[in-house]
């Protein structure tokens, strides 16, 4: 029997059949009409890619840390803990993205959020763009501050070391070094051209003498130079140390301060989209059931009628 021909014959069942679907459909969009309203909203930063990374892979390698790290554990706890939306919300409705468009789309990321209450949509996507880019730049900043601290205390090492050398020396053994060359040079000109009294062997004995002071001199003034250049270099080290962690302080800083967000207020989602999924998805359903119906209920194959059975003739008693 052709489908056309038994829905004919079985029109009674069939058409009730038909508005199945349509039930369902406008179930579903009865549902979705009754669902809470949902806001959306997204904070935009500028991501910090730090001094020397000013090429395309090292930008794309640091945007790429930057959305992991949005949806790390450490900063789902962070804004949990600020906004009070639960943890798995924010696993779930918790975002990122990236401008479609304009000149600073390299280094620009887009957080977003969706939720029911419109200005917890807004502190989530405010707290979770700072506590992301204060994790991105807080291991260089731990590190920088690690740095110059270390060095700081290189640098008073030195200069302690300096300082008792001057000490153990009695005074600076460069300005005594010049001192006794500069005498050297007097001595050897009176003896090609004598200007006192003394005799040869006077100035010749003084140049002996004075030579050998000298020589005992020339192990302290090289010292002495070891300890100043290693405070010198230190000092210039610990100075540099400094200044990177100030730096990086400084651009973190900075990123917080440029967090912007796109739109000033949380924005209401249409409810169109939710309203189409959820009655066609319903009404699917609905037609799945009622084809189903319809073949269950359809013959397989010609009906067998059975003849009545015909009772003996009575047989009669003599």
């Amino acid at each position: 029997m052709e489908l056309s021909e038994y829905a004919r014959r079985n029109r009674r069942i069939v058409i009730p059949l038909l508005a199945v679907p349509l039930i369902a459909g406008l179930s579903g969009a009865g549902w979705a009409l009754t669902q809470p309203a949902e806001y959306t909203h997204s904070s935009e930063v500028q991501v910090p890619t730090g001094a020397g990374q000013n090429g395309a892979a090292a930008v794309e390698q640091t945007i790429s840390t930057f959305r992991t790290l949005a949806g790390s554990a450490t900063v789902i706890d962070r804004v949990a803990k600020e906004t009070g939306v639960g943890a798995d919300a924010l696993r779930e409705r918790l975002t990122t993205g990236r401008p479609v468009s304009g000149g600073q789309r390299g280094v620009l990321v887009r957080v977003h959020f969706t939720g029911p209450d419109p200005a917890q949509v807004v502190a989530v996507t405010r707290s979770a763009t700072a506590a992301t880019t204060e994790t991105l730049l807080g291991q260089a900043l731990t590190q920088a501050r690690q740095s110059a601290t270390s060095a700081g205390k290189t640098a008073e090492q030195a200069r302690d070391a300096l300082a008792d050398g001057v000490k153990r020396f009695g005074g600076l053994p460069a300005e005594r070094y010049r001192t006794l060359l500069g005498e050297m040079t007097r001595l050897e000109t009176e003896l090609v051209a004598p200007v006192s009294k003394r005799s040869d062997k006077d100035v010749r004995k003084a140049i002996k003498t004075l030579r050998g002071r000298i020589e005992a001199a020339a192990p302290q003034v090289l010292e002495y130079q070891a300890l100043q250049d290693a405070a010198v270099q230190s000092a210039r080290k610990a100075t540099e140390a400094g200044q990177r962690s100030g730096e990086v302080a400084a651009s973190l800083s900075a990123a917080n301060a440029a967090i912007t967000p796109v739109t000033p207020e949380a924005q209401p989602l249409s409810r169109g989209a939710l309203i189409l999924r959820a009655s066609g998805l319903s009404g699917g359903v609905g037609l799945a059931l009622a084809v189903l119906i319809v073949v269950l209920r359809r013959p397989g194959g010609r009906r067998v009628t059975v003849p009545e059975a015909v009772s003996p003739p009575p047989v009669p008693v003599p």
